[in-house]
Formats: C-alpha cells, sequence, structure tokens
C-alpha cells in the first residue's frame, strides 16, 4: 500500500502533493503557537489532509488521558502490553476498555513543523503552545470527533513559603542533578500541585521534575514518596533565570499525602548532563534554620548550605 504523502507530517512530499492545504496547515501551526492555549482551544478544527484516512486502530489513543509535554506514545516502554501498570502521567478515561492487541508504537501521525523546535513559553509566563498535536487536541491530527482532557484540578493554596535572594545551581560543573530542601511547615494534606521558581541559564538539555521525599535524621531525605513524582518540563522550555521570575507549577496526578507527624522535603531534579554554562537555578530562601541537601553519585545526600525554596504547595488539606 502507498504511504499517504502527508503521513509524516507536514513534509516535502506533502506540501508537494497538497501545497493548498499544506501552507492552511502550516499557518495554522503558528496560529496555535502565537495564541495562548485558552484561545487556541476555541478554534475551529483544521480538517485532515485530502484522502487521508484515519484508521481505526489510533482511536485506542483517544481513550488515554495524558500530563507533561512528552509524546504520549514515548511515555510507554518498550514491551508494554494491555494490563501492564501504567506509566507516570498516563491515566485511562472512564469506562472505557483498552483493545487487548493496543499496541503503543502504532500511534497517529505527527504533524509538526520538520526542523523547526520553538522555544515554549511557560503556562505561568504566557502562552504554551503545542509543538506536536496530539490525537485528542485541536488540530489536523486530532479529526472532528476529538476534544482536549479536562485541566487537572490543583486543588487550593495550602501553603506559600520563601523569598527569594539567591539562586542555587543544578546541574553545572558539579557531580550532582538532585537538590533539596525541607518543607518547613508540618501538614497533613493531600499534595496535586507545587510551584517554584526554576529557571535554566543558557541551553541546557534534559528535563526538570519534582520528588517528595520523607526525611530522616537531622531532615536529612531519607526515602521518596511511592507516589511523590511530578510531571516533567522539558529544560529548554523554562524561562531565564532571576530573582523575580515567575513561579513554575509541577502536577502530581499520582496525588502523594503527607503525615502531620513527618517531616518531608521538595526535591528537584533534571536530568541534564553537568555541563559547563549550561544547567538550572532553583530560587531560594537563605533560611539559616535549615539545611539544604545535594544527591552525591553514591546516591548519599551531603549538606548544602542553607536555605529553603521558594515554594507554594496546592492540595486538599486532610
Amino acid at each position: 500500500m502507498v504511504e499517504h504523502p502527508c503521513a509524516n507530517g507536514l513534509s516535502s512530499a506533502c506540501f508537494k502533493a497538497y501545497p493548498k492545504w499544506a501552507r492552511q496547515a502550516l499557518a495554522y501551526k503558528i496560529l496555535h503557537q502565537i495564541l495562548p492555549k485558552q484561545y487556541s482551544r476555541n478554534l475551529p478544527r483544521m480538517p485532515l489532509p485530502p484522502d487521508f484516512a484515519w484508521q481505526e486502530r489510533w482511536n485506542a489513543w483517544l481513550d488515554f488521558i495524558f500530563t507533561g509535554d512528552d509524546f504520549p506514545w514515548d511515555l510507554f516502554p518498550e514491551g508494554w502490553k494491555v494490563g501492564d501498570p501504567l506509566p507516570f502521567g498516563v491515566e485511562i478515561r472512564p469506562d472505557v476498555v483498552i483493545p487487548p492487541d493496543f499496541n503503543p508504537n502504532d500511534h497517529p501521525p505527527e504533524f509538526y513543523i520538520p526542523g523547526y523546535t520553538p522555544v515554549v513559553t511557560p503556562p505561568e509566563s504566557g502562552a504554551i503552545p503545542p509543538l506536536y498535536v496530539e490525537p485528542f487536541e485541536p488540530g489536523p491530527a486530532g479529526g472532528s470527533f476529538s476534544s482536549a482532557p479536562l485541566p487537572f484540578d490543583i486543588g487550593e493554596l495550602l501553603v506559600e513559603k520563601g523569598v527569594t535572594t539567591l539562586g542555587a545551581d543544578l546541574g553545572d560543573t558539579y557531580s550532582w542533578s538532585d537538590l533539596a530542601a525541607i518543607i518547613n511547615t508540618w501538614m497533613h494534606v493531600t499534595i496535586l500541585a507545587i510551584d517554584i521558581q526554576v529557571g535554566k541559564v543558557n541551553y541546557p538539555k534534559g528535563k526538570v521534575h519534582l520528588e517528595i521525599w520523607q526525611n530522616g535524621l537531622y531532615y536529612t531525605p531519607s526515602f521518596k514518596l511511592a507516589e511523590g513524582t511530578s510531571n516533567y518540563r522539558n529544560n529548554a522550555s523554562l524561562p531565564e533565570f532571576s530573582l523575580t521570575q515567575d513561579y513554575i507549577r509541577f502536577l502530581f496526578t499520582s496525588e502523594p499525602t503527607l503525615i502531620l507527624s513527618k517531616t518531608y522535603s521538595i526535591v528537584v531534579s533534571s536530568t541534564n548532563e553537568p555541563g559547563l554554562g549550561h544547567y538550572c537555578k532553583v530560587g531560594v530562601d537563605p533560611n539559616p534554620s535549615y539545611t539544604r541537601w545535594v544527591k552525591l553519585p553514591s546516591g548519599n545526600w551531603a549538606s548544602y548550605g542553607s536555605g529553603i525554596f521558594s515554594y507554594k504547595i496546592w492540595g486538599i488539606a486532610l
């Protein structure tokens, strides 16, 4: 069977076969990159390319809900099959049954602009335009039957701490890529989101996410909560770090619970390989009453100055 010329996105073959439609699709993508997402969601649906058949096996993707910035099919490990635990950041829509022969590698075409990777503005400071179109979001791949998932409910603001007066390096020339600071409030809550001030210096690669650890002796991080991992963000999409930058929101869809009698830390973790001049920074309030920590390559934690992160915790009080 001959492959459709637009099966691989807005390629040269697609422009050659359907120049009028491809130009419209390109303009539509650029419009999504300019408009805030709350407006772009209301745009009319972009029709599929002429003679392009939506394959029935792709419909299974509409039964999933995804968080984060990755391609949804990249979240599934190799060899994943129906019945295996779902990857972090993936949920199944209520009252649906995934076909037993579903294959996460068998996904709809990625209608991207080849060779173009614009910088994403974080949602706290403006629009976050889609770099690709998921099957259930507005755009050419979605079709007329798709719809955007409901926004994740982050609950209420439980606590806000910290006045940023310095930035802690994360993944520069040092031998660690995990920073920890205590949540200096005793709480009995379910965490749904945490806002922190994390930004980039130059052009770090990789991704950054948050973790919740329970503390041991001297408030040292002891072990990570099973549900205590947030969504990931691309380091390249972060704003340039400054002491007055906007907060960046990380979602905890697995809903970790803090117990009143325990103490916990927020860990900022980056997959960026340490490299001179390309790293991230985290906003810190240098509170002398609390020690900050770094995780060494051995897995042990070492003290690293004093202070707490500037943070806002959202969720449900128990």
